[in-house]
């Protein structure tokens, strides 16, 4: 007698997997792969890396991507793709045009364009760290504002010119 098993059974009923079952579990490890990707975002973590752990293993990379702390190191250069090719201890001169600034937010985010006036405001109100980066169509690669020396000359030129404007006054 020839008996026809399954060549594809679950391992605890071993009843047959149709392709329903099959679809329901890829959908349920993209589930798992879209939460790990989305909480690797928030972690710091290597995106693709635990979006495929989260596929592979579904909740079980889910609480151990839960367990890992903050990865501090991502938050001390901006990722790979706005870092600074080569770093000059001179800095080239800077066409300060009014309206092609752009900047990294402490999320690593690109801002802008904005003004020149705009950057400043946002330097010295505080909403722009001094460790930021900041890019501008003169330059060949983004930099620290701190680390510029042209463009904090111009900051402060331009922020001691109203200071006395206004005592002036």
């Amino acid at each position: 007698m020839f008996f026809a098993y399954p060549i594809l059974s679950n391992p605890l009923s071993g009843d047959p997997l149709t392709m329903e079952n099959i679809f329901i579990f890829l959908i349920a490890y993209a589930t798992f792969a879209f939460f790990a990707s989305e909480l690797a975002k928030k972690k710091n973590r290597p995106v693709l890396f635990w979006a495929t752990m989260g596929f592979l293993f579904g909740v079980f990379a889910l609480i151990v991507l839960a367990f890992l702390s903050r990865n501090k190191a991502a938050y001390k250069q901006p990722p790979k793709s706005f870092a600074p090719a080569t770093t000059s201890s001179t800095t080239p001169p800077l066409n300060l045009s009014p309206d092609v600034w752009y900047y990294l937010d402490e999320k690593h985010q690109t801002k802008g364009p904005i003004s020149f006036d705009r950057l400043k405001q946002l330097v010295f109100s505080s909403a722009i760290d001094r460790k930021a980066y900041v890019w501008h169509e003169s330059m060949t690669d983004w930099q620290r504002i701190n680390q510029n020396i042209t463009l904090l000359k111009a900051l402060l030129d331009t922020a001691v010119s109203k200071k006395e404007l206004a005592k002036t006054k």
